[in-house]
């Protein structure tokens, strides 16, 4: 079962500066998770860069694009 977290963009009760994606390397270093799928959300926009970083180095981390990037999703008429 997937494990996701909402970094990046939130809420005005969010304080952005905590929600950089490399705040969870413990989490990713720790044996306990390492077969674990973590799945960060909404791109971590505007941390995408810190995303990619952490998806390219922990084979266990996958980067949902859903509702960061309006042109990617599909239209309704």
């Amino acid at each position: 079962m997937p494990i996701q977290f909402h970094t990046g963009f939130g809420g005005p009760d969010l304080d952005l500066r905590q929600s950089n994606p490399l705040h969870l390397r413990f989490l990713l270093e720790d044996n306990r998770f390492h077969n674990a799928p973590i799945v960060l959300l909404h791109a971590s926009y505007p941390y995408t860069r810190e995303a990619g970083y952490l998806a390219s180095v922990y084979p266990n981390v996958y980067i949902s694009f859903g509702l960061s990037i309006p042109s990617l999703m599909g239209r309704r008429l």
